[in-house]
């Protein structure tokens, strides 16, 4: 749609950094702040500056004018107090975290919250400090009415908090994390939640009257006017509800989140989205007015004054446009002054924070429905990637278009393509073997773990991990296993050079495989978990580890040196002599000493593997940008910013940088470099490649082998026994394989259908579970249908007690028997039998049903399964890197932990079995020497505190008992926690490290268990922010 000739823009303001804040308008002034770290003051008509005040940090909340002042909070941890008129400092308030929540000043008082898991209330003429109250991290700005201050926390509550005591009135749980800020109309508290959730809630009590459910997080502060509750989602709606009963009036869709806070003028709502726009939509209907598209993400959300919109931009400007109608916001949010405002009031305002792309030029980008953490492979002029919406994609390289998908759980394996065959790792325990071309399906492999490890294929055979399972060597053409090698591999990615596979552990070691026969060659112990995968050059193997990172002699496993570093996730590549690899920073060491050359800081742990192009080291960051560092001097050129971190590795093809972002974005961006990736990851085949490489020049070749042909042969004559039989099911290139569960026999039956009338091929083995049809009398006929029925109905019940005792396998087996008893008995019935012939059937459909069930159950428990492995192998890494001091790495793996216990719990609500009929274990290698560290080294405890602990009978970590319940500091730390000389991080640490698993094995036994082990991992995710 055309843009309206009433959003023409008046003027722009242009700061040095973006804007998350939104503006407040106070005496035809201008407030806003900007991520360059300052506060401005803008003429309302000219868009000319007036002045700015510095800060130390990102200025991400917004502006509150009182009295002559402005009221305003800053990323260094400090809430400012400026003069409106001269923009000179009166006062600052120190507190121990980021302040992204934006005041409010009611009756003399500032009420705010901080990063650091305060909310305080602070005198606004002299900054003193009247109360704070503990509520874990706040983004969240306070409303204030009659005496009571709302505010969400992270810890997913809204808190009613009395403004002269601090004391909580009451306490309302979402569900999930509150960035979105109170809204209170007729007697409600209306807030959304990242739980995907608008809720409405008794002001007086906390009681829910209802809520209502997007399909994304709400991070959008809701306004009520007139009835109605307008509020954005992620899901990138805005949404108009009724405020009664929590109906949808309308949803207005957007091209992508909306995260910025409506405002309502005279029956128009003005609101921004990510995809760069502000719109103007007719409060009654939802259609459309006008847009106005900026250069930039829209968080910011609109205020209008006058007839004028005022917003800011991810571009760094702030604008003034037309809005097409006179007047000034209006609706609660104004009234309350929980928006940025235009006069004086009663109350206050309020802002949040998050990213949006911008940076060096894009070229296209590509949306999945999920995070992407695979790195993506360019082949033939296609861009192949997998993304955590389970799905592996065929991108255009030159377009962006799609060209396929096929619905595989790829969440971190890379995929590798040889010969039109692309091979992918997925979550679902296999590894898949894909047509390049046509996204078909040619084989799969089943393993007993995830497969989240990358494909290595040399000389015709498929090399690669399955978590916590065995490193397999499988026939690329057919998907025969060769060997396994039962290590407790992660999802580090074998390496093979001159005969030899290279690949690490989770029992701390590293080891190098013989490529032929799987026979171990040498095995070097390590002093941590190997995430990383190596590369290998000039016969020294380079790889990280969680304590550093190590040159070992590719021939003996002799360590050369190891360079001190935080736990390395990411994977390493040589060229020129010198390393490249991330950890908390993108190190450069030079290959033949360990000597660091230099260092480069990002705001992120770097879990993506850096590639080389033209000089330039390209590599990503958790803090959701892709950086271009000059590989000699470790300059920045250029960064380019996601709204996700960016833990895929980049893959560079003829001046193009290809990666995925956590944002779900597959990205293609111009590197400002000719050329493509380089260097030893490219060369021997473990980087998203980009063509043909040394180890790719095998022809493989995928076709039905004689094994596949008979069950081709019997899939065609067979059909439906394929359907219900079960086991192993699997679409090859449009034919079916069939794979029989173990220690079980399939029979068969039915005529070739050659052409000539004999028979297909049969193994000896096949032959003699095969039941060939006699002449037989009529008596002998019955008589053996009936014993053939009877042992269905016999393998039935033992199926239904396999169930009954949740041996749910073992169930599914027995079933499957009983299917292909009833099968042979009614194929030996003769056609004119009906009756018969019909109760037989009968008995295949209900069985068939209750086959069916098990299975999807079996799916859904297996599933389960896998997303708790995920969450506590995370869970697990966020503790070890806490206590190594690596905050961001920490903040990372807690995030990923908690996000997956949340899956899990989402898992269990969703299913109608009961999938913890059992309990889960999921076997996760400890860290070893983390287990036997002492307390006063891992970290500054005084000697009283020592004494103490000791006395308890704690002197090493393995001592602490961990609390199962909040508040969470074991028993031994609590007595602690009271004493005045006692470091709080010292209690916080101490907590997070009681989580550690004591030995190798975890359990699940009920939700309660996993809610438990989620809210410890919020926890850790809020501490280490």
């Amino acid at each position: 749609m055309v843009a309206a000739e009433s959003s023409d823009e008046l003027w722009s303001f242009e700061t040095d950094g973006r804007i998350y804040s939104s503006p407040t308008v106070v005496d035809e002034t201008v407030f806003v702040g900007s991520e360059d770290g300052n506060v401005y003051a803008v003429d309302m008509e000219t868009g000319e500056q007036q002045w700015s005040f510095e800060t130390g940090g990102a200025v991400n909340s917004s502006a509150m004018v009182v009295d002559g002042k402005v009221f305003v909070g800053s990323g260094d941890s400090n809430l400012y107090t400026v003069d409106a008129e001269t923009g000179e400092q009166q006062w600052s308030f120190e507190t121990g975290g980021a302040v992204n929540s934006s005041p409010t000043v009611v009756d003399g008082t500032v009420f705010f919250g901080s990063l650091d898991g305060e909310f305080y209330a602070v005198d606004a003429e002299t900054g003193d400090q009247q109360w704070a109250f503990s509520i874990r991290g706040v983004r969240s700005s306070p409303t204030v009415i009659d005496g009571t201050a709302f505010v969400g926390s992270n810890d997913g509550n809204l808190y009613a908090l009395d403004t002269e005591t601090g004391d909580q009135r009451w306490a309302y749980e979402t569900g999930g994390s509150i960035w979105s800020s109170p809204t209170v109309a007729n007697g409600s508290v209306f807030i959304g939640s990242q739980n995907r959730k608008l809720h409405a809630v008794d002001v007086e009590t906390g009681d829910q009257q209802w809520t209502f459910e997007t399909r994304g997080a709400v991070n959008s502060s809701p306004t009520a006017i007139d009835g109605t509750v307008f509020v954005g989602s992620r899901d990138q709606n805005l949404y108009a509800v009724d405020a009664e009963t929590g109906d949808q009036q309308w949803a207005f869709e957007t091209g992508n989140e909306v995260n910025s806070s409506p405002t309502v003028v005279d029956g128009t709502v003005f609101v921004g989205s990510w995809d760069d726009n502000i719109y103007a939509v007719d409060a009654e209907t939802g259609d459309q007015q006008w847009v106005f598209e900026t250069d930039g993400g829209v968080f910011s959300w609109p205020i209008v004054v006058d007839g004028t919109v005022f917003v800011g931009s991810f571009d760094g400007n702030l604008y003034a446009i037309e809005a097409g109608i006179k007047g000034s916001s209006e609706g609660s949010r104004v009234l309350l002054g929980t928006e940025g405002h235009h006069g004086d009031w009663q109350y206050g305002d309020q802002s949040m924070s998050d990213d949006h792309p911008k940076g060096a030029d894009q070229q296209w980008v590509f949306e999945t429905g999920g995070p992407i953490d695979s790195s993506p492979t360019v082949v033939d002029g296609t861009v192949f990637v997998g993304s955590r919406d389970e799905n592996l994609y065929a991108v255009d390289v030159e377009t962006g278009d799609q060209q396929w998908a096929l619905p595989i759980n790829v969440a971190n394996s890379s995929p590798t393509v040889v010969d039109g065959i692309v091979f992918v790792g997925g979550s679902d325990f296999n590894l898949y073997a894909v047509d390049a071309d046509t996204g078909d399906q040619q084989w799969v492999f089943e393993t007993e773990g995830a497969v989240s490890s990358s494909a290595t294929v040399v000389d015709g055979t498929v090399f690669f991990n399955s978590i916590n399972d065995n490193l397999y060597a499988v026939d690329a053409e057919t998907g025969q296993q060769q060997w396994a090698l039962p290590i407790d591999v992660t999802d580090s990615s074998p390496t093979v050079v001159d005969g030899t596979v290279y690949v690490g552990s989770t029992n701390n070691s590293f080891y190098a495989v013989d490529a032929e026969t799987g026979d171990q060659q040498w095995v070097v112990e390590t002093t941590g978990v190997v995430y990383s995968s190596p590369t290998v050059v000039d016969a020294t193997v380079f790889v990280g580890g969680s304590y550093g990172f190590y040159a070992v002699d590719a021939e003996t496993g002799d360590q050369q040196w190891v360079f001190e570093a935080g736990g390395v996730y990411s994977s390493p590549t040589v060229i020129d002599g010198t390393v490249f690899f991330g950890s908390d920073n993108l190190y450069a060491v030079d290959t033949e000493t360990g000597e660091q050359q230099w260092v480069f800081e990002t705001d992120g742990g770097i879990s993506s593997s850096p590639t080389v192009a033209g000089g330039t080291v390209f590599v990503g960051s958790s803090d959701t940008n892709l950086y271009a560092v000059d590989a000699e001097t470790g300059d920045q050129q250029w960064g380019f910013e996601t709204s996700g971190a960016v833990e895929s590795s980049p893959t560079i093809v003829d001046g193009t940088i290809f990666f995925g972002s956590a944002d779900n974005n597959l990205y293609a961006v111009e590197a400002g470099v000719n050329g493509s990736s380089e260097g030893s990851r490219v060369l021997l085949g473990t980087l998203g490649h980009h063509g043909d490489w040394r180890y790719a020049d095998q022809s493989i070749n995928i076709s039905p082998t004689a094994f596949t042909a008979s069950y081709v042969s019997r899939a065609r004559n067979n059909v439906e026994w394929i359907a219900t039989g079960g086991a192993g099911i699997g679409v090859v290139g449009g034919i079916y394989l069939l794979q029989k569960r173990k220690g079980t026999q399939q029979s068969e039956q039915g005529p070739s259908e050659e052409s000539d009338g004999e028979s297909s091929p049969k193994s000896q083995s096949e032959t003699d579970s095969s039941t060939t049809p006699t002449e037989q009398s009529e008596t002998d006929y019955s008589s053996e249908v009936n014993t053939i029925r009877s042992e269905a109905e016999t393998a039935l019940e033992t199926a239904r007690s396999y169930k009954t005792n949740n041996e749910f396998d073992e169930a599914a087996d027995a079933y499957n028997e009983a299917l292909i008893k009833y099968r042979t008995a009614l194929d030996k019935v003769d056609s004119g039998a009906t009756e018969t012939r019909t109760e037989i059937q009968g008995s295949i459909d209900s069985t068939r049903d209750e086959l069916e069930a098990i299975q999807s159950r079996n799916e859904q428990r297996n599933t389960l399964i896998e997303v708790l492995k995920a969450a506590e192998r995370n869970f697990q890494v966020g503790i070890v890197a806490y206590a190594q001091g690596s905050q961001t790495l920490a903040r990372i793996r807690f995030r990923q932990a908690r996000d997956s216990f949340d899956e899990a719990i989402e898992l269990l609500e969703d299913s109608h079995e009961d999938l913890l009929s059992s309990p889960v274990e999921v076997s996760i290698q400890t860290d070893r020497q983390l287990a036997s560290t002492s307390l006063s080294e891992l970290m500054v405890i005084s000697e009283a505190e020592m004494a103490e602990l000791a006395d308890s009978g704690v002197k090493k970590l393995d001592d602490l008992e961990a609390s199962k319940e909040p508040p969470w500091p074991p028993a031994t730390v609590q007595s602690l926690e009271n004493k005045e000389t006692t470091n709080d991080t010292v209690v916080t640490t101490l907590t997070i490290l009681s989580w550690r698993n004591k030995t190798d094995r975890c359990e699940f036994d009920t939700a309660l268990s996993i809610s438990r082990r989620r809210d410890q991992a919020d926890y850790g995710f809020t501490q280490s922010s």
